[in-house]
C-alpha cells in the first residue's frame, strides 16, 4: 500500500514559515536594509507548488532561479526572516477573496503601524498594499 502525502494545513504552512525564518539567518544576511530584500525578493518569477502539495522553502532555494517552486509563502521566509533578526516587529497574514484561507504574506510594524509587504507577485504587489480584498483574515505573531 502506498502511502498518499497530505497537504500541509494553512497553520502548518505558517509554522514552518516561522521555524525557516528564525532559523536561517544567514540567508538573508546579504542584504543591508528591508526594502532592499522586499524589491528583491518581489522581483523574483511566482511558481507555484505542484498541486496537491504545500512546499515552503528556505530562501537559500527560493533565490537559486533553476529552484521550480517560488509562491507566497516561499517569498514570506526572508521577509519574516531579516525582520525577525534586526527586531522589525513582524506577523504573517493568511487571508481568503473567500472565507477560507488562500494566501499569506508578511506584515511588519514601521513608525507604529503595521504595513503589508506582500511580494508574492513583481507586477501587482506594491509596498504597504494589500493584494485582495479580505474576506477571511487571519493574524499570527513572530515572537
Amino acid at each position: 500500500m502506498q502511502a498518499t502525502i497530505q497537504p500541509l494545513s494553512y497553520k502548518a504552512t505558517v509554522a514552518k514559515i516561522i521555524r525557516l525564518a528564525k532559523g536561517y539567518r544567514e540567508d538573508v544576511a546579504e542584504f543591508s536594509n528591508f526594502f532592499q530584500l522586499y524589491n528583491y525578493v518581489r522581483n523574483l518569477d511566482y511558481k507555484r507548488d505542484p498541486i496537491g502539495k504545500e512546499v515552503v522553502s528556505r530562501f537559500r532555494y527560493t533565490k537559486d532561479n533553476s529552484y521550480p517552486i517560488r509562491d507566497c509563502d516561499d517569498k514570506t521566509v526572508p521577509l519574516i526572516s531579516f525582520a525577525y533578526h534586526k527586531k522589525i516587529p513582524c506577523r504573517i497574514a493568511v487571508c481568503g477573496v473567500d472565507d477560507k484561507p488562500h494566501h499569506v504574506y508578511p506584515e511588519v510594524k514601521l513608525a507604529d503601524i503595521w504595513l503589508p509587504a506582500d511580494a508574492t507577485y513583481k507586477d501587482r504587489c506594491v509596498f504597504g498594499k494589500r493584494l485582495y480584498n479580505e474576506n477571511y483574515r487571519e493574524i499570527f505573531e513572530v515572537n
